[in-house]
């Protein structure tokens, strides 16, 4: 259904849980994994996400990142399916992932951007592997209080 409504092609199903989307190329082009599980749907749907909200538009990545997370977990919703949560925690740490990444390298401006638009469920830790890898929240911190 996801696929009809968006006009999105298919290029490739992959065996892991990861999808990318070529918002550049002329076909609405995405890898993603099969959606058989609530992690494969979240990610596909994410990889539509991408395409729908983000086609020809230049927004920093990391929005980019929030707003598809956030498109896809609102399919769960909309076609009343199972496993969100499990699915949110993907997103989570994805979301994470890409915060980190940007506090790297953004401007103090940039950084609590990044923190004012986090959703609250980004930060909170329910796996304890999970607060290990990156303290996004830290890092945004230091990146916005640099001068």
């Amino acid at each position: 259904m996801l696929v009809r409504e968006s006009g999105v092609t298919v290029r490739k199903t992959r065996k892991r849980s990861s999808g990318v989307a070529m918002t550049a190329s002329d076909d609405w082009g995405i890898e993603a994994p099969a959606p058989r599980g609530a992690i494969g749907f979240g990610v596909f749907a994410h990889e539509v996400g991408h395409q729908v909200l983000h086609r020809g538009n230049s927004k920093p990545r990391w929005l980019e990142e929030i707003e598809a997370w956030e498109y896809a977990l609102a399919q769960f919703e909309r076609f009343e399916l199972r496993g969100v949560e499990q699915a949110r925690a993907r997103a989570a740490r994805s979301l994470r992932y890409a915060a980190g990444k940007a506090a790297r390298r953004c401007s103090p401006a940039t950084a609590q951007a990044i923190v004012d638009r986090l959703p609250a469920w980004v930060l909170v830790y329910d796996d304890p592997r999970d607060a290990v890898t990156t303290d996004v929240f830290e890092l945004l911190v230091k990146a916005g209080a640099r001068l």
